[in-house]
């Protein structure tokens, strides 16, 4: 599959048989034009494997919005590099999801807001 892709996507759950399953010797087999995109999980790629590819021009790009160590880490080489594009990740929108999400931000909001009026 890598050896034949101009892009190869990535959107499967993660598990200990696919943990690095895109590793060097994936990246080596893709074309120098090809894409990785990542929507799936971070530890499916192996990082340091793709910083080198996309380093050294083995590959043409990548798309991620989930990393192998989240979240990314502020001097990670993939923020610097012009031919990554970084996503967030929102595989979880369901309105249950969402409505959580708001209930704990306003639980937060109401806790500072509560400590600087001095309650």
């Amino acid at each position: 599959v890598a050896a034949q892709a101009d892009i190869t996507c990535l959107a499967c759950a993660l598990t200990p048989e696919n943990t690095h399953l895109v590793n060097a010797a994936f990246l080596a087999a893709m074309p120098t034009h090809g894409l990785l995109i990542n929507v799936a999980r971070g530890p499916v790629v192996d990082e340091a494997a793709l910083i080198a590819a996309l380093q050294e021009g083995r590959i043409a790009g990548a798309g991620l919005d989930v990393f192998e160590t989240e979240p990314l880490t502020a001097d990670n080489p993939l923020k610097r590099m012009e031919q990554v594009v970084l996503g967030s990740h929102n595989a979880n929108n369901g309105r249950k999801a969402v409505e959580a999400v708001h209930a704990n931000t306003l639980k937060n909001l109401v806790s500072v807001l509560g400590q600087d009026l001095g309650r």
